[in-house]
């Protein structure tokens, strides 16, 4: 892989948001759930590229995603969660052979209503062209070789600690998954040097894409879950859909507590790997 070129910073930011703006415009018609993804994932990709311009930069100095976008982004972001779950549960009920929770599926369509209003405030507070014209106009004209360098540093510092870690709590898992994500967004954008970042954890780029996915599930039980507490925590606990409800929640978390030991193998499986290669000893710890 080529070196980044210094002229390609502003095109990209511009290419981005044009991508962005375009899902913008259709989820805003329909709120489809695929629409949402997209917006949300050239969301995702511009702001692993404004991780790599901040890298080593001070805190004042740092370009972030515009408030009104991120509020707009996490907006979204629940609505599409409630969305899916929804499916999830109606499928899930089938697969189990149980009676489809009618209350529950209403309470979730509410909220959707109630979040869709919310969007559409927030798109009339500032347009979405504003927010990305302020990105353009705060980019740099080029990024330097120290950004890559430092941001790769601090990418594998942050990985090794995870992985490094005695245990792994549902928080770190995600924040791993962010960590992977980004270098994945930013893997054509990086020399062969740096792209050495995964294989010194002992991974490839197919091993980051597999394991990003499975964290991806991961996440997706732990939103099921919370969604499932937040309706249970004030319902009388002998009511059909609840019993109904109480049973789907102890599937998903028998499925997430399987997947995470899946993954805890996995990911001792890496370490495993980045001690044969570096011969470190078994206690080492990244600070």
């Amino acid at each position: 892989m080529k070196p980044m070129k210094s002229f390609e910073v502003i095109p990209v930011v511009k290419s981005r948001c044009a991508k962005m703006s375009r899902h913008y415009n259709n989820l805003l018609e329909e709120f489809d759930v695929e629409e949402i993804h997209q917006f949300r994932l050239n969301v995702k990709k511009l702001n692993a590229f404004l991780h790599l311009l901040n890298a080593g930069r001070t805190t004042t100095k740092k370009i972030n995603l515009p408030k009104n976008l991120h509020a707009f982004y996490s907006a979204v972001g629940e609505l599409r969660n409630l969305q899916l779950h929804g499916e999830h549960v109606q499928r899930l009920s089938k697969q189990l052979n149980l009676a489809t929770p009618i209350n529950y599926l209403q309470v979730l369509v509410q909220r959707q209503n109630e979040i869709k209003s919310d969007i559409r405030t927030l798109a009339l507070q500032r347009s979405l062209h504003t927010s990305c014209y302020k990105l353009i106009a705060s980019a740099p004209e080029k990024v330097t070789t120290q950004a890559i360098e430092n941001f790769v540093s601090e990418s594998k510092r942050r990985l090794m600690k995870i992985l490094l870690a005695e245990s792994y709590t549902d928080e770190s898992l995600h924040c791993l998954r962010k960590i992977l994500k980004d270098f994945l967004y930013l893997w054509s954008w990086l020399d062969t040097e740096t792209t050495s970042l995964p294989n010194s954890a002992g991974m490839d780029k197919g091993v980051c894409i597999v394991l990003s996915e499975r964290l991806g599930d991961f996440q997706n039980f732990c939103i099921m879950l919370q969604f499932f507490d937040r309706f249970l925590s004030n319902r009388h606990p002998t009511t059909v859909e609840v019993i109904v409800l109480s049973a789907l929640r102890q599937h998903v978390q028998g499925e997430k507590k399987g997947l995470k030991i899946k993954l805890s193998v996995e990911m001792q499986d890496c370490v495993q790997k980045k001690l044969d290669n570096d011969v470190l000893p078994p206690n080492y710890q990244y600070q």
